[in-house]
């Protein structure tokens, strides 16, 4: 008599066709309530404007007063002094240089003379950049 081999189990697959238990529906309301409520500390409200700037004497001030007024006048004596035609570039770059006369004389009424000194010595670099073409 012969003996036979045992039989194998069939190979198990990975993935089952029964699904997982979901878990149990609950049939209770939830009864938490958001509250919506300040903070314990708010911050408090800052009602004046602040500026930052650097610390500057009022003789270092007066000096940049005076010499953003005369970069402003001397780039708007190159720009007056402009007699040939310009092409559609230096037609822009007259415009950047008048809006930045604007906008530091905008800053010297508003206060702000570093500002308005940055402006008049772009406008004047850009000026004299335009003058030399």
């Amino acid at each position: 008599m012969e003996q036979q081999p045992p039989k194998k189990a069939p190979p198990k697959h990975r993935g089952s066709s029964k699904k997982p238990a979901q878990p149990p529906v609950s049939t209770q309301a939830n009864t938490t309530v958001a509250v919506n409520r300040p903070p314990a500390n708010p911050a408090p409200e800052i009602t004046t404007d602040i500026a930052i700037g650097a610390d500057v004497s009022s003789q270092q001030l007066v000096q940049q007063k005076q010499t953003t007024a005369q970069l402003l006048d001397s780039t708007e004596k190159n720009l007056k002094g402009l007699n040939r035609s310009l092409n559609h570039d230096e037609k822009a770059m007259v415009n950047q240089i008048k809006s930045y006369i604007t906008q530091s004389r905008k800053a010297t009424s508003d206060g702000d003379f570093e500002r308005a000194y940055n402006l008049a010595v772009k406008a004047h670099l850009l000026a004299d950049a335009l003058v030399k073409q």
